[in-house]
């Protein structure tokens, strides 16, 4: 790492050479970003494959320690560069905007403090990736989870259970490892002079289109139009299941789940019936998930030590993505790999476009990868032969974007609150979770017997501790993707290249610009929201019609 150390060096101070030529450093500097930030980009992939390969642990954490925080010094003199020397000749003012924020958000203290955030999220990352059930069975969560899908209430009551006491045995050093990110979040903003870490947050993630005011609007709107669809939905759960009240294992079943046909028996089997579906949308999406396979970039089967969940990093060198997921054999694993592939196409059509030196904003790449899920459905029947089964699969869709959009609400809030009172304790944040799922979720959930667990439930979101303020964007995208899905049932060609141009902008433009080029609202009014509900209600009507006949 010592040698890396010193390449990173000596490129650096080539770079400097060409300080006052422009266009030529700007150009220079992205791609000694875009080098060393695909160098640890790769030290994270590795480590999450295999949390029990030391080698993977230790150059994770060299990197950490050596690399990123000298990385974070070389961007910020470059940044200073770009404004200083060449600030008049940037015609793109967006550009402008990032840079100077990139400028406020960087500060030599908080160096240090980003070495130890990455230490406690690597304890987390590694910490679940060994979490089993506590019997002698040792049955790992990813398959404990799988379980869950159960027709038989007492497998899926005993898996649910088995996950809760797994988590209840590591929560001291769960809650611990969170206590520390929440200080040492809470530090970093104060060594900018803010006031609190969410402000920190805004201005590092570059949400220059939106504030805490919009998001808790968007909370208000969702409670007042989308939680009484997912009210409905569950009526018809307890019915099905013939139960008076659901209970937490009971979330995943319902009318519509049980889809036999899984298109996901083997690895091989998945990408083929996926390749299939892609092609028909569109041939250049297909010509990405090729790519990644003759890559070898594609890691799909959960195993014991590999990190929990999925995710498509977009390798700025390589202008490739690394696609990363844990197959469980059932229908869902067609709907999480098509989210990630919209990721990756995401990642392709962008990469010719000048990166202004932002992040891909994330109310884009959500966008992109839940505009990919809807958008599939129309060829469903190429990954389920029964067509009952298809309209089944596509109720169950409909269902699970109604289930999940009060959460995303739910956990944004809780962040809200989280770093506006950083000095709350273990248990005012386990009642702050409950009390705000009682507010901005259904009642329809019985926690009579797991009330502990309904409060401590956020432990399981890795987003909470590796990403902190990355789930608000799963609702403004799902809303986006939503008004998708309604233009590509009318025109279906206009849409997809309608999509394809704003997601080339993403680099270029602000979220919002991004949102028009698509032709979708990310300022949905309360005439838009009821006009989209309305929609939605639609098409879950033909799909119930057509399933009673």
């Amino acid at each position: 790492m010592k040698t890396v150390k010193r390449k990173l060096e000596n490129d650096f101070n080539e770079l400097m050479k060409s300080a006052d030529t422009f266009p030529r450093f700007i150009e220079q500097s992205r791609a000694f970003i875009h080098k060393y930030d695909e160098m640890v980009i790769w030290a994270s992939i590795d480590f999450q494959r295999d949390t029990s390969n030391q080698q993977y642990e230790d150059r994770l954490k060299e990197v950490q320690r050596d690399i990123k925080p000298l990385l974070a010094v070389c961007k910020k003199r470059l940044y200073d560069i770009c404004l200083e020397k060449h600030g008049e000749a940037i015609e793109n003012t967006r550009m402008q905007t990032i840079l100077m924020h990139q400028q406020t958000s960087f500060s030599d203290k908080n160096i240090l403090i980003r070495q130890q955030e990455d230490e406690q999220i690597n304890r987390y990352i590694q910490l679940i990736g060994s979490l089993q059930s506590m019997d002698e069975e040792a049955v790992l969560i990813h398959d404990l989870t799988a379980l869950l899908f159960e027709s038989d209430e007492d497998v899926r009551e005993t898996a649910y259970r088995a996950i809760h006491l797994s988590y209840q045995h590591h929560a001291e050093s769960l809650q611990s490892i969170f206590s520390e990110l929440i200080r040492l979040r809470h530090e970093k903003a104060k060594n900018l002079e803010l006031e609190h870490y969410v402000a920190y947050a805004f201005m590092e993630l570059g949400r220059i289109d939106y504030t805490s005011k919009e998001c808790l609007q968007l909370a208000l709107a969702v409670q007042k139009h989308i939680v009484p669809l997912k009210e409905v939905f569950q009526e018809e759960q307890t019915r099905f299941l013939g139960k008076q009240q659901l209970r937490p294992w009971d979330v995943r079943i319902s009318p519509y789940s049980d889809v036999q046909e899984t298109a996901s028996t083997s690895v091989e089997s998945l990408l083929e019936t996926i390749g299939t579906i892609l092609s028909n949308l569109d041939p250049s999406f297909h010509k990405v998930l090729e790519e990644l396979k003759s890559q070898k970039h594609l890691d799909l089967e959960g195993r014991a030590h590999k990190a929990a969940g999925g995710f498509c990093e977009f390798l700025p060198e390589s202008e490739t993505s690394f696609l990363f997921m844990n197959r469980t054999q059932t229908f869902d694993d067609v709907v999480i790999l098509i989210h990630e592939l919209g990721h990756a196409v995401h990642h392709d059509l962008m990469k010719d476009a000048p990166d202004n030196f932002q992040q891909i904003p994330m109310e884009v790449a959500e966008f992109a990868s839940m505009t990919f899920e809807l958008l599939s459905m129309e060829f469903w029947h190429l990954a389920i032969e029964d067509a009952a089964h298809v309209r089944k699969a596509k109720l169950e869709q409909f269902r699970l974007v109604i289930e999940f959009l009060p959460q995303t609400i739910i956990v944004d809030q809780f962040q809200e609150w989280l770093y506006r009172n950083p000095s709350h304790t273990v248990e005012e944040r386990n009642e702050q979770f409950a009390s705000l799922r009682d507010r901005f979720d259904s009642n329809a959930i019985d926690w009579s017997t797991l009330s502990r667990w309904k409060g401590e439930e956020w432990l399981s979101i890795i987003h909470l501790f590796e990403t902190p303020f990355y789930y608000i964007e799963y609702a403004m995208a799902q809303i986006a993707a939503l008004q998708m899905y309604r233009k590509y049932k009318a025109q279906p060609q206009q849409t997809i290249e309608a999509f394809k141009t704003a997601l080339r902008a993403t680099r270029t433009h602000s979220v919002k610009e991004v949102y028009a080029l698509a032709g979708v609202s990310f300022d949905v009014s309360e005439h838009e929201m009821q006009a989209l509900i309305c929609f939605v209600q639609e098409e879950i009507d033909k799909l119930q019609h057509l399933k009673n006949h």
